[in-house]
């Protein structure tokens, strides 16, 4: 299931779910001309979108390898467990952001402190290089400075997690 590939544009039954405001209901898959796990034993089918507001982001199916199996009722729960799907995983993203502004608001922190701490340039910097390299999972992170007469960058800092060339 997680490798399959579904193109909304070649599936009518896909852009049919996503552009309606509820689920669909099947009661064959047989019938429509293209359904897009044709290949399985699959019969009743409902189909609901995942959305959050106007954003459409995907479906949510459940299916049957009996015909007929699924009511208005069913459609109206599915309803439901869309919508909790959409808003978890909604809510799964924006925390993820969170973190991730948390993240960088903490190296700009590090950084803040590390400047506080030591005015040597080359402390700072290999700091810097460090905290940077560590915020953003880097396998290496270099900085390099313009020479005097602003023609060539030389490297000044730097952290590597494996070989350590740059420290």
């Amino acid at each position: 299931v997680y490798t399959l590939r579904i193109s909304v544009s070649d599936t009518d039954l896909a852009r049919q779910v996503i552009e309606s405001p509820h689920p669909v209901v099947v009661n064959d898959v047989r019938m429509p001309a293209n359904f897009m796990l044709s290949h399985l034993p699959i019969r009743g089918w409902i189909g609901a979108a995942l959305r959050v507001g106007e954003r459409t982001f995907g479906l949510l199916t459940v299916d049957s390898y009996a015909c007929d199996t699924y009511s208005a009722d069913d459609a109206r729960l599915m309803a439901n467990f869309a919508n909790q799907a959409a808003l978890a995983s909604h809510n799964a993203h924006l925390y993820a952001e969170a973190e991730r502004r948390a993240a960088e608001t903490g190296l700009l922190l590090e950084m803040t402190r590390t400047l506080a701490s030591t005015l040597h340039l080359p402390e700072v910097l290999l700091r810097a290089a460090a905290a940077i390299g560590e915020a953003l999972n880097a396998d290496d992170v270099a900085i390099l400075l313009l020479d005097e007469r602003g023609e060539r960058l030389v490297p000044q800092a730097g952290a590597a997690s494996e070989h350590g060339y740059l420290r």
